[in-house]
């Protein structure tokens, strides 16, 4: 992690009945401690994994803050009841710590605070922990926060309903 992080993003599934489909992953932006951060990515074996920072540079021993934003498609749920966005905010191939992950989700239309059913779980891929924090932020819009330093190959995944 001298050099900056990376991230994970599978883009190949498989639905509940079987059905094969790609979700298409496109980079925006990166920032470190709130300044524009160089980023990369590559085509691994099921999506793609984004570098932030530079091979040709080595960043400061320290904290750093990193901020991802990004395009998907193909992260929502259908139901009889309810839409769902689900997503894996972290990822969990992670091979360090995160001391602390967040995530808010904004929609291209108006959604009543009180509309929204919101949850997660931490921990390895498949755990159910809970340990985060949901809400609805100021803007109106769901704001997640882990409550824990999330270990190596652990993460973050959210569910707004």
């Amino acid at each position: 992690m001298r050099r900056g992080i990376y991230r994970d993003f599978p883009t190949e599934y498989e639905d509940a009945i079987g059905n094969e489909y790609h979700v298409r992953f496109t980079p925006l932006a990166v920032l470190r401690n709130d300044g524009v951060e160089s980023f990369n990515s590559q085509d691994m074996g099921n999506g793609v994994c984004t570098y932030f920072g530079s091979a040709d540079r080595f960043i400061d021993t320290g904290e750093h803050t990193y901020a991802f934003r990004h395009e998907v498609n193909r992260i929502r749920g259908f139901f009889d009841d309810k839409d769902e966005l689900y997503w894996n905010v972290t990822g969990s191939e992670c091979n360090f710590p995160i001391d602390k992950a967040s995530a808010t989700v904004s929609f291209e239309f108006d959604v009543p605070p009180d509309g929204f059913s919101l949850y997660g779980f931490t921990g390895r891929q498949g755990s159910t922990g809970q340990d985060y924090l949901a809400n609805i932020d100021a803007a109106g819009r769901p704001s997640f926060e882990t409550t824990r330093i999330l270990g190596v190959y652990e993460g973050l995944m959210i569910s707004v309903a």
